[in-house]
This record gives structure tokens, sequence and C-alpha cells, in this order.
């Protein structure tokens, strides 16, 4: 007979686009855990990365999470196990469910050239035409509408803060 674990839950944050998922019991943290290709998420979204949070929860950092309002989470390998011996249940699916981030938000992504200062999206402000999204190396300014990326600032270190305002005219 062969015992099962369950992802039981997940949560979605916006920048960087990652996805915690929440097991029901403590897991081996083994290469099978850490494996990006055996996460598939559907409607064309891949995990990029994977971090161990804890024994009962990963973070997977998620490319092309956009365009749909949920997106379904499934395991392929038999690897993943739990620390008491309990293979995960490979026919659970997790449906995660974007947060109430600004639409097009999630679209904004180096790997497909809308951001091009940095990697790594770390903050992200707005007004009412742009995006304006700090990296880890500049600063990049994202139209809302058509999400062409209108201008970008290199800066060696970073930014730390922003400022976008306007006048009340």
């Amino acid at each position: 007979m062969v015992l099962y674990s369950h992802m039981i839950r997940t949560r979605n944050y916006p920048f960087p686009s990652t996805i915690e998922v929440y097991f029901d019991r403590p897991m081996v943290d083994n290469a099978e855990l850490r494996m990006t290709s055996i996460y598939r998420l559907d409607h064309g979204a891949y995990v990029t990365g994977v971090t161990v949070l804890d024994a009962e929860s990963i973070r997977l950092t998620v490319e092309n999470l956009f365009g749909y309002s949920s997106f379904e989470l499934s395991v392929i390998d038999d690897g993943i196990v739990s620390q008491d011996g309990y293979m995960l249940d490979k026919s659970v699916t997790m449906t995660v469910t974007l947060n109430d981030a600004e639409e097009g938000i999630y679209a904004l992504s180096a790997a497909n050239g809308r951001l091009k200062s940095g990697q790594k999206a770390e903050k992200v402000y707005s007004d009412e035409e742009y995006f304006y999204v700090m990296t880890e190396s500049g600063l990049d300014i994202v139209d809302k509408n058509s999400l062409f990326n209108k201008g970008f600032v290199l800066q060696e270190g970073g930014f730390t803060t922003i400022f976008v305002g306007g006048s009340d005219d």
C-alpha cells in the first residue's frame, strides 16, 4: 500500500511572480523538490526557480503568469516525499488564483523583453498610464495598455526609492 502526502494550499504574489505551495506534512529537501521542470502550470506559465521556505512550504518563481484569473499547478515526479516516507500524490492539482494585482502586471518580465533594466522586479508603482518597475539594476517604464517598454534607466547597484508624481491641474 502506498501512502500519500498532498499539496494543501497555494498563494500568489505579483512581484516577483511567485507561488507559495504548502504541504500537509514536512517534506524531504532533496534534488527533486528543488527541480523546476517537475512543476507544471497551464496557460503557458512555467516555473523558473524553487526556493524551500521550510519543511512544509516552497516558493515557485514563475514566468507568464498572466492573462487568466487562475492557473492549475501539478507535479509530475515521484521523487517528492515526506520526511515520514509518504509520496506526493501526483493526481492532486492545485488551483492558483491570482490576487487582485492591477491588470497586466503579471506580464512584466525580463524573459519576454518587457523589462530591460534587470531580471528581477523588486517593486512596482503605477500611475494612470505606466508601470514603473524597479529592478535590481535600474528602472523600467512600461505602458499599461500596450505593455511596451517605453524606456529604462540603468544604475549600478539598483534603486532603493522611487517617486511618481504629477500636477493636480
